[in-house]
């Protein structure tokens, strides 16, 4: 389980009869909590086999976001 939060800079247009938008920018990737069902295992510590864990708790990347805004009715496509 995790959390995403994005930090866009969008900007809009008047198309036909709605709105069209898009943006792009970073977000900054947590992750909260990881379970295996074959036991009690932490990914987010060392293992046995390289000097790093397998998954990082912390991710940075970036984002593009684009849709239509409709009759009030919003559209997206991440």
């Amino acid at each position: 389980m995790g959390l995403e939060i994005p930090f866009y800079g969008i900007g809009q247009i008047n198309i036909g009869k709605g709105k069209g938008f898009d943006g792009v920018g970073p977000y900054v990737g947590l992750g909260l909590s990881l379970k295996c069902q074959s036991g009690d295992v932490n990914f987010y510590k060392k293992n046995e086999l390289t000097d790093f864990p397998s998954m990082n708790r912390c991710d940075f990347d970036g984002g593009v976001i684009c849709g239509y805004e409709y009759n009030k009715l919003l559209t997206s496509f991440i």
